[in-house]
């Protein structure tokens, strides 16, 4: 009962002859009197051949040389191949044995992209990641917070995960500056507005031997308040007076 076969150049490309596939609920609804001919590669193929490969198998002589012999990493075998073939990255992490690496980039192929230098340099340093989902975000929040990915004392935590949450929320903090600089640059756009709408009420004072209330008169004093407040307050530009 055979679906369909990915095929594979030396190069790494793929392609893919299969039967059609009929509308349905599930992805393997797929027409049994038709014939397996050149269709277009879609996820469906890609998801109904991610399964486990007995482990007497048999490989070109191009992804034996590049590492795909014996025992497989926990992945997509067809990903695999693909990747072996294509990307050298990933031919290194092989030979070198390194499967936690290949199963998280060969599902994560942009991360590698950015993570590249300094896996290399973790690796020469001998550092290992317990969790390579949370190191490769960790280097992310590095870059966002404006750290040197590179260097060893950043990239090599001891506490990965006490690392990476410092860095999130740092990045966050950094985040909210950013957008509370975009909004406060937004409100001085619309400053000459809220003066008209609102200075009749400015000095409007409310005491008594207590407390004292009094009108919000200007764009920094609604910053102000809105970083005591830990919010943002939108409503001077609307029409009510914010006391």
């Amino acid at each position: 009962m055979e679906v369909c076969r990915i095929w594979l150049n030396k190069d790494g490309k793929t392609a893919v002859t299969s039967r059609t596939r009929m509308l349905g609920h599930y992805m393997d609804c797929f027409n049994w009197l038709s014939d397996i001919e050149l269709r277009n590669l879609t996820n469906v193929h890609w998801v109904i051949s991610n399964t486990y490969v007995y482990p007497n198998y048999s490989t070109t002589r191009e992804l034996r040389r590049n590492g795909m012999r014996g025992r497989l990493p926990d992945c997509h075998p067809t990903r695999l191949a693909q990747m072996l073939l294509a990307d050298s990255r990933i031919e290194t992490m092989m030979k070198a044995k390194d499967f936690k690496a290949v199963e998280y980039f060969t599902a994560h192929e942009m991360e590698l992209d950015r993570c590249w230098l300094s896996y290399k340099i973790a690796k020469r340093n001998r550092y290992e990641p317990e969790d390579y989902g949370l190191w490769c975000d960790t280097i992310r929040l590095l870059e966002r917070c404006g750290h040197d990915i590179r260097s060893v004392k950043y990239i090599c935590p001891k506490a990965l995960k006490a690392d990476h949450d410092k860095w999130l929320a740092k990045a966050t903090r950094i985040e909210e500056r950013r957008r509370n600089m975009e909004r406060m640059e937004r409100a001085k756009r619309q400053e000459a507005d809220f003066y008209r709408e609102k200075s009749c009420y400015f000095g409007i004072v409310i005491s008594d031997s207590d407390i004292e209330i009094s009108v919000l008169d200007s764009i920094e004093a609604f910053r102000a308040e809105g970083e005591a407040m830990k919010h943002y307050a939108k409503c001077y530009i609307m029409r009510s007076v914010i006391f």
